[in-house]
């Protein structure tokens, strides 16, 4: 945002932003108030948020806890309710982690989606230079799916390309197709994963993933 730093936890980022993001100028254009901006690892790209210059992100319902990361201060501030919804980014799990952590909603849209000119993580962990199949993504920490839908809908307009980013998709917001889904939820189908050959997972995440599976089931969705 205009006239602010965007440090990524780095000491080294120290000048301050010249424009405002064209990710942010829908969400003041609608009348949002910026609070704050929310602690990151240092260099992003990490489950835990701490660094050097702010310090380590505390979560609101134990202190001794991680708000995860990257995008954990934006997480323990919603959690907090200092604000009512966030944005953050996403490439590897940096908004469903702390969504995860703190018992939110966190969304990580398709790729170019949201634009995300303007945002220093990318460019500092390298991943906008020489690996465009695999960028980071901005997207929503909220307290519920109806907040991130409706922050969404600021985001997703036709002419979203000629804005900031020739690379942003033009594809407006289906309200339609919600409304398909809410009358017929068995028409999406909800993929849960439950164990992983890379990491082990902990009996406290299976007994979380079994009651997400049982009450995604009772409400009516197709789960595999």
């Amino acid at each position: 945002m205009k006239g602010t730093l965007s440090t990524v936890g780095c000491a080294m980022l120290n000048k301050r932003s010249e424009v405002d993001s064209p990710a942010i100028t829908p969400i003041l254009q609608s009348g949002a108030i910026p609070l704050c901006k929310g602690n990151v690892p240092q260099a992003a790209l990490s489950i835990h948020t701490t660094n050097y210059i702010w310090g380590t992100a505390q979560n609101v319902y134990d202190r001794e806890r991680s708000t995860g990361g990257s995008s954990g201060g934006d997480a323990g501030l919603v959690a907090a309710r200092c604000v009512p919804i966030a944005l953050g980014s996403d490439i590897g799990g940096s908004l469903r982690i702390p969504a995860h952590f703190s018992g939110l909603c966190g969304f990580k849209p398709t790729q170019n989606r949201i634009t995300y000119v303007g945002g220093n993580s990318a460019r500092i962990t390298k991943f906008d230079q020489g690996m465009g199949h695999f960028q980071a993504v901005g997207g929503p920490l909220a307290h519920s799916v109806r907040d991130c839908t409706e922050f969404f809908k600021l985001q997703c307009v036709d002419d979203a390309h000629l804005k900031g980013d020739p690379f942003r998709a033009p594809v407006p917001f289906r309200q339609d197709l919600i409304d398909t889904i809410n009358q017929d939820k068995s028409k999406i189908k909800v993929g849960i994963l439950k164990e992983t050959p890379f990491l082990p997972v902990s009996k406290s995440t299976t007994r979380a993933m079994n009651l997400a599976e049982k009450a995604l089931k009772d409400e009516g969705y197709d789960v595999v």
